[in-house]
Order: structure tokens, then C-alpha cells, then sequence
């Protein structure tokens, strides 16, 4: 048998059932666990925009001047736009990076946050709530990876969990 060979038996040794060294784990550690607290408050910030919109609708058509019933576009323009950002979130996170693509969701969204405190049309408002909804549907759904890619298997059900609570 060659030394080559000899090696090859003893890694195979390593990672049978019947090896005596128990299987190394992930531990997660303080910058994991950082990492899924600011995932799970951006999260939250798209929820907290979209539920904060819902009982502002009829302010908001009473001061863009548009009837009631055109002030669910406002909502409709967010939604949309959501469900349109989770799924191409991973292309996006493939493209640029999970942590640049988050990076530049939170900006854009706050962005778009304070743009729709401050505008006086209402094609403007429904096209930044848009840009807002797109935005927090990326937010949500890296703060999911973050959590599958960050913290092991025994932990990412808490991970989930304060996520599922936060948001």
C-alpha cells in the first residue's frame, strides 16, 4: 500500500459512523447573533411600513386630495412590489452579495421611507411606497438567509423564531 493510499484509508476513518471522534459543529457565535438581531429588525421595519400604511390610507387621501377608494393604491403599489422582490432577492444576493444587497435594501428603504413623509402627489406617493415595498421584500427575505447561512442547524429555530416575533 502506498503512503498516498494510507491517507486516503484514514480520512475515510474520520467521517464513518463508527469513528470515535464525535462530528465538529458549528457554533454560532456574538457576530452570528448580531448579524440575525439587525436581519430581524430590518424585517421588522418592512412590516411595521406596511401595517404603519394601512390605517393612513384615508389621511393619506384626504391630503393628496384623491378619493378614498384611489387611496388603496398606495397599499396595492407596496404589495405588488413586495411580491415581486422575494422571489428575484436571491438572483440579487447572488449578483451583488447577501450583505451588499441588504445594504443597499435598507438604504432604499429608508430612503423611500422619509420621501413618503414628504410627498405632495399622489402618483408620487404610490410610485415611492413602490420602491418601498420593493425594497422591504428584499429585507425580508435575506433576513431569512442571514439566518439558514449564519447560525447551525440546532440554532436556526431561534433565529427564525425572534425574527418571526420582531417582524
Amino acid at each position: 500500500m502506498t503512503s498516498r493510499s494510507v491517507n486516503n484509508s484514514q480520512n475515510d476513518n474520520r467521517h464513518s459512523p463508527t469513528s470515535s471522534q464525535p462530528p465538529t459543529t458549528k457554533q454560532a457565535s456574538f457576530r452570528d447573533w448580531i448579524g440575525v438581531i439587525a436581519a430581524s429588525l430590518a424585517a421588522f421595519m418592512a412590516i411595521f411600513a406596511l401595517q404603519s400604511t394601512i390605517p393612513a390610507i384615508n389621511n393619506m387621501s384626504g391630503d393628496l386630495g384623491v378619493p378614498l377608494q384611489f387611496g388603496a393604491w398606495v397599499l396595492y403599489g407596496y404589495l405588488v412590489a413586495l411580491i415581486i422582490s422575494i422571489p428575484v432577492a436571491g438572483f440579487f444576493s447572488k449578483v451583488f452579495s447577501v450583505r451588499r444587497y441588504f445594504l443597499v435594501c435598507i438604504c432604499l428603504f429608508l430612503v423611500a421611507s422619509i420621501a413618503s413623509s414628504l410627498v405632495t402627489t399622489f402618483s408620487l406617493m404610490i410610485m415611492v411606497k413602490g420602491i418601498q415595498g420593493f425594497t422591504a421584500g428584499g429585507l425580508t427575505a435575506i433576513a431569512t438567509v442571514i439566518i439558514v447561512t449564519e447560525l447551525p442547524p440546532a440554532k436556526r429555530p431561534i433565529g427564525l423564531t425572534l425574527t418571526d416575533c420582531v417582524g
